[in-house]
């Protein structure tokens, strides 16, 4: 039988998926989603589930636009995701991106320090085997990537800058991989 779920209302009542990922072990499934930022689903996908990726940095409205995981040692999971939220103090109330490593299956974030604030990254791709080393698809601009777990970041080179087009024929949509 099939999951039943029931969202609580809080100013909204939809619930948008933009990436899901089911580790090899840990979490059943880690959901990265708008406005809600993301939920681990720890045990059971038959009720709704009562952890959420929202922390004391990011604002309860954040979205949370890709997810991606490292194994860094034996049962040892580091989940990877690109995140947008909004701040009112930011000129125009704007939206702006992060990425950020959690090593307890999301209950607590690191972000990165140095990952240009005006950037919106919304697709990356993490080393199965070194969280430190991620590429970042960043939304109408160059992709980026760091090899140390967000110190510093570089420009990727021989590849275009991504384009976000609505519509029909889009260079890329959220549901290809990167």
């Amino acid at each position: 039988e099939g999951a039943h779920w029931k969202n609580y209302v809080r100013g909204h009542e939809e619930l948008f998926v933009f990436s899901f990922i089911a580790p090899p072990f840990g979490p059943t499934l880690l959901t990265g989603t708008a406005d809600e930022c993301g939920f681990v689903h720890h045990s059971s996908l038959h009720q709704y589930p009562n952890q959420s990726f929202c922390g004391k940095l990011m604002d309860p409205s954040a979205e949370s636009f890709a997810l991606d995981y490292a194994i860094t040692n034996k049962n040892k999971l580091t989940v990877v995701r690109s995140a947008g939220y909004f701040e009112a103090s930011r000129p125009g109330n704007r939206t702006f991106g992060t990425i950020g490593w959690s090593t307890n299956e999301g209950v607590s974030w690191s972000y990165s320090p140095s990952f240009p604030v005006d950037l919106m990254p919304i697709a990356l791709s993490v080393n199965l085997y070194n969280p430190q080393h991620v590429v970042a698809v960043n939304e109408n601009d160059y992709p980026l990537v760091t090899f140390d777990g967000g110190k510093s970041w570089e420009q990727v080179k021989g590849v275009p800058p991504f384009h976000f087009k609505a519509g029909i024929g889009n260079q890329y949509n959220m549901s290809q991989p990167i």
